[in-house]
């Protein structure tokens, strides 16, 4: 692991490596650029910028996390840098970006969860009561918030979504509402979004 100032004219010198490398910045402690090897995927290898840092208090007792930042072709290194100080900034703060990527990556989607709230919800329902909520899903609720991730939703959102709907279909609108608010009654009881 080498360190040195991490710029336009370093990129520019770099030769390409044989085994996976590190070079960090020596001015930006964490702040660091990734260099792999040439592959059949990768024939002239990859570089990537990244920040490292310890979570919490931090510590030699705490393991580093690490983050790429993205590829040295769509970040230039003052866009990097500028990054790193925003992510070593959140550490400081006490967040967790590598946690916080990590969550996002596995956070379900409304339509992700919708089947399953379904499943376990319908067989309480009256035939024309399941048939109803299934249209509220597919023709407003999914395609409004479908591709969204559950817990990030916020009521905002939601009164966007009831202010919008309601402009045509009031009734309706008032019915999406109280049906994504049991929606979020039941993911909360059964741990898919946090409690409020």
């Amino acid at each position: 692991m080498a360190t040195e100032k991490l710029n336009r004219r370093t990129l520019g010198a770099l030769a390409p490596v044989d085994r996976p490398t590190t070079i960090f910045d020596c001015d930006l402690k964490g702040f660091g650029l990734r260099l792999m090897p040439p592959s059949k995927r990768n024939p002239s290898g990859a570089r990537s910028w990244i920040v490292e840092y310890r979570p919490g208090s931090g510590g030699r007792a705490v393991a580093k996390r690490r983050i790429m930042l993205g590829s040295v072709g769509t970040l230039t290194p003052e866009q990097a840098r500028s990054a790193a100080k925003d992510a070593l900034a959140a550490v400081r703060l006490g967040n967790d970006p590598a946690a916080e990527r990590a969550e996002r990556r596995t956070a379900k989607r409304l339509a992700d969860l919708e089947p399953i709230y379904s499943a376990e919800t319908n067989p309480l329902r009256k035939d024309r009561t399941i048939e109803l909520y299934s249209g509220y899903w597919r023709n407003h609720v999914l395609p409004a918030f479908g591709t969204s991730v559950a817990r990030s939703i916020s009521r905002a959102d939601v009164v966007r979504f009831h202010r919008g709907l309601g402009q045509t279909q009031p009734v309706t609108a008032n019915r999406c509402v109280t049906l994504l608010a049991h929606f979020y009654s039941w993911a909360r009881d059964s741990g898919h979004v946090p409690a409020a």
